[in-house]
């Protein structure tokens, strides 16, 4: 694997983890914006382009190129 991978990592509809290749000093800002606001408190969520949502900065992981490898491969399966 010669380029860049990103992997985000999810359960239940709801990003867990985002994994890597690209070292800490080399990855863009990621920022996760979540418009599914339903039962939320207003305080809960902020506006962004004018809509509700929740918004965070999400864990991200440096993994190894294999590592990533075998995730890329597993959708050309």
């Amino acid at each position: 694997m010669d380029k860049p991978a990103i992997i985000i990592q999810m359960e239940g509809g709801i990003i867990q983890q985002i994994r890597t290749t690209l070292p800490e000093g080399e990855r863009p800002d990621i920022v996760v914006v979540d418009y599914d606001t339903e039962g939320a408190d207003e305080d809960e969520t902020i506006q962004v382009l004018g809509n509700p949502a929740f918004v965070f900065e999400p864990y991200v992981e440096t993994i190894s190129k294999e590592d990533a490898e075998e995730v890329c491969n597993a959708v050309q399966e």
